[in-house]
């Protein structure tokens, strides 16, 4: 296993900010109907498993959309049915920074009552605003119960972190779900930008990536859990470790521009000199699908961006929330242009508050990038670009494989072309007083408002509002 040490994260959080006038004309888009999509989704037939645990989980990128019947849900089954089929004796080991779901619940009990180590980490921001009657607490007393007869390394827990576990700062916000046998497959490692939530199919795109007889790879997730589950500093905090043509990375991280790993990642990118299979030049292709760009990170990370732009990379890219410096830099009419862009949310009541956004937190490069003029390349995880991304508990994973790239913007451009209605585009809904797209507030000002000359932010409920309430950045 590689290791790197990047130093210390320190949380910073901007979360709303105010649309600038060119942002205005790069979010343009047709709306269409959420179920009356444009163009046909890439979908396949999943078959129900015949028992309770017989399922071998499909290998590679599973996508979730909302609005979608057939696709909504596809990753939360994929999990449940992957803990449904873990036999007696065998482990499961779960990061995710919210766990809220009565039929995640069940699947994780069944589990340790048939014999099967059971641990979960997650937030304890998260934990205490359920109360004492969420998932956390049901899970801490089902887990707890018929320990005696095991050994050390088969007990079942639950377990949560303050702020990010194995750094200072940040919050516990890995979403990584390891199986050491799942039915006939072994070392399963499925990473992405899911939580264990109902929300995570009803109210977000996300995205989900399984691999599977990677040992290293599993090993090294299995490490960072247990380093996690300790709840204290670990040096180095940033890990990678790279098995084939798949490398695995892990944050808290800071330490400047050099080794950022979304940044080091998009300066490996050259938007000249790409050829395809037969040799013939073309531009390279960047497509990125992030959640959150804010603060000092995400103004670095879009510096990039919009260089990559001005120098005839092929850019588009989908977001929920982003700062006003930061759109002002993307935005920016002048040179080639702005860089192409959607909002990718939806504010259907128009009550400022999202009803269903983005998750994703995907970069995929076809063409020049690193040593290889023809390469396709795809980043994955649960990172958000900002400082306090960086400081967080998160992970991820880097691929160079054409199939994997290709299933990520075959659904990027499903997405792209079914942009979903959003009500709070409409000059009418949420009328500001005294708010202006000129509005000079700093954007580390956090904001509730949403509409043609402000934007809102992601579903607000009392699992989420701490984020709000206690960071800014």
């Amino acid at each position: 296993m590689d290791t790197q040490d990047h130093g210390t994260g320190v949380p910073v959080r901007g979360v709303i900010a105010t649309l600038v006038a060119v942002a205005v004309l790069a979010l343009t888009a047709t709306l269409v109907s959420p179920l009356q999509p444009v163009a046909a989704a890439p979908r396949m037939a999943e078959p129900e498993p015949s028992t309770p645990r017989d399922y071998s989980p499909r290998l590679g990128p599973l996508f979730n959309d909302p609005l979608d019947p057939l696709q909504s849900g596809r990753i939360n089954r994929h999990i449940r049915w992957s803990i449904e089929s873990v036999p007696k004796g065998e482990r499961i080991r779960i990061f995710s920074w919210n766990v809220s779901s009565d039929a995640y619940e069940r699947a994780l009990i069944a589990a340790h009552r048939r014999g099967v180590s059971v641990r979960v980490l997650m937030s304890n921001g998260i934990a205490e605003g359920q109360a004492g009657t969420g998932s956390y607490s049901r899970l801490k007393s089902a887990l707890s119960q018929s320990q005696a007869s095991r050994r050390p390394t088969q007990k079942s827990w639950v377990r949560t972190c303050t702020n990010s576990c194995r750094g200072n700062g940040g919050a516990a916000h890995s979403k990584f779900f390891l199986f050491s046998r799942v039915a006939d497959r072994t070392d399963v490692v499925m990473v992405g930008s899911p939580n264990l939530t109902m929300s995570a199919a009803g109210n977000q795109w996300n995205e989900l990536m399984t691999v599977v007889n990677r040992p290293l790879l599993y090993e090294t997730f299995l490490a960072v859990f247990d380093q996690a589950s300790r709840d204290e500093p670990v040096v180095p905090p940033y890990v990678t470790a790279e098995e084939g043509d798949t490398e695995a990375w892990f944050t808290p991280y800071t330490g400047g521009t050099a080794n950022d790993p979304v940044l080091g990642m998009l300066n490996k990118v050259k938007c000249q000199g790409a050829t395809n299979a037969l040799g013939a030049s073309r531009a390279t292709r960047l497509r990125i699908a992030g959640d959150a760009f804010v603060g000092d990170r995400g103004l670095q990370i879009a510096q990039r961006i919009r260089q990559l732009n001005q120098w005839g990379c092929n850019v588009k890219m989908m977001y929920a929330v982003m700062g006003k410096r930061i759109a002002r830099v993307l935005f920016d009419p002048s040179g080639k242009g702005p860089v192409r862009a959607q909002h990718y949310v939806q504010d259907l009541d128009c009550d400022g508050v999202y009803d269903r956004y983005i998750h994703l937190k995907s970069i995929m490069v076809s063409g020049n990038w690193g040593d290889n003029t023809n390469n396709f390349v795809t980043m994955n995880g649960s990172h958000n670009w900002s400082g306090f991304g960086a400081a967080s508990d998160d992970a991820g994973l880097l691929v160079q494989r054409e199939s994997t790239m290709l299933k990520y913007t075959d659904w990027f451009d499903h997405m792209w072309q079914n942009k979903p209605p959003y009500n709070g585009e409409d000059p009418e809904c949420h009328s500001v007083p005294g708010e202006s797209e000129d509005d000079e507030e700093d954007d580390t000002t956090p904001r509730m408002v949403a509409g043609s000359a402000a934007w809102g932010r992601e579903v607000l409920t009392a699992e989420t509002a701490w984020k709000y309430v206690n960071i800014l950045d």
